[in-house]
């Protein structure tokens, strides 16, 4: 794993779910619109056998410029759930 992502990933996981959501979408993450094609992409790869009501899907970037290296997951309750890593960032920006 790059040691930008590992910096990153050490940086957010001081934050709380609601804290990281009050962030700059810059600094922090962004809540996936449940009729996105991002949700629905991430949706597909939640396997949970208890599906929540309330889901919390999102996108972190890991390199603050728009569109670069970004991560696609869901909180499952105190963790953080990877369903796509885009290195390139290709994800609905080709």
């Amino acid at each position: 794993m790059s040691e930008k992502l590992m910096d990153r990933l050490r940086y957010l996981e001081k934050f709380k779910w609601k804290q990281l959501a009050s962030l700059d979408r810059a600094d922090g993450l962004t809540v996936e619109d449940p009729n996105s094609e991002s949700y629905a992409m991430i949706d597909r790869q939640n396997y949970e056998l208890e599906q929540f009501t309330e889901k919390y899907y999102f996108h972190l970037r890991i390199e603050k410029q728009k569109g670069k290296f970004r991560i696609f997951g869901y909180q499952r309750r105190n963790v953080f759930c990877i369903t796509q890593i885009d290195y390139k960032g290709q994800i609905h920006h080709t």
